[in-house]
């Protein structure tokens, strides 16, 4: 036998043993968040996210790209853990007014479920770094003079519609809520609205709805009126037949 062979059964002798040593918690903690998450992936069918972002002016500042960023990483290392496609979106005032950040297939390649999860983080990287890179374009290439948030329901719609079968479907829409033909004021005028807006079917998916009420750096909007803008979605999202619906003043979901 060769030195180079005996050097190299020995490092992968030696290789679990490393995994004890410093710098190694941290890695096998992720891994073990990686399998949670693997564990929770939908029976029979890969994820399919669409993550889309309201990109009105008051909402470009450094905190809350900052905040969407750190949720889109969770959310690219869910679609990754589960295997599936992400398609992430920058939208404006009209549909025509949207522009990809990022639209492909998540699948680590593996013989085990370990080889495979410990592939998550560099595919999740490259979603991130991908993003990055796009969004001074995007928002140059984006009107910031408000933002149509209903329309990007049927915009997950005909995203769903264009991956086809085999998949379940994740939504993220991170907007203020404000838009056309969105209410301002009072509950049972937020319920007649929700009760009269077309929505497409999403039935089975999972909807998120996040940063009612966020405006920047402008004065806080008041609490009634956050009140209907989440009457108003939650009544609007429930309407789709989605499977769940998480409407919230975060600015993004827990684990993306």
């Amino acid at each position: 036998m060769t030195a180079k062979k005996i050097l190299a059964i020995a490092a992968a002798a030696m290789a679990p043993a490393s995994l004890a040593g410093c710098g190694s918690s941290g890695a096998l903690g992720h891994l073990g968040e990686l399998k949670r998450v693997a564990h929770s992936c939908p029976a029979h069918a890969q994820l399919a996210a669409y993550v889309a972002w309201d990109v009105r002016r008051t909402l470009r500042g450094r905190r809350i790209t900052t905040v969407r960023l750190e949720s889109l990483e969770q959310t690219a290392e869910r679609v990754a853990a589960c295997g599936g496609r992400i398609r992430v979106v920058a939208f404006g005032p009209t549909a025509a007014s949207t522009a990809r950040l990022y639209d492909g297939e998540l699948l680590p390649r593996g013989a085990t479920e370990n080889a495979r999860l410990l592939r998550v983080p560099h595919l999740a990287d490259q979603v991130m770094e991908h993003v990055r890179k796009q969004l001074p374009d995007v928002l140059a290439e984006v009107s910031g003079l408000g933002a149509d948030p209903l329309n990007q329901f049927a915009a997950a719609e005909q995203f769903r519609r264009q991956v086809g079968t085999g998949y379940a479907l994740h939504v993220v829409i991170a907007t203020s809520g404000f838009g056309r033909d969105v209410p301002t004021s009072e509950n049972a005028a937020a319920s007649d609205l929700a009760a009269n807006t077309t929505v497409p079917d999403l039935t089975g998916a999972e909807v998120v709805v996040a940063g009612l009420g966020k405006v920047g750096r402008r004065a806080p909007t008041p609490t009634p009126v956050v009140e209907a803008l989440r009457v108003f979605y939650g009544q609007v999202c429930e309407r789709t037949n989605a499977d769940s619906c998480l409407v919230i003043t975060d600015l993004a979901p827990l684990g993306g």
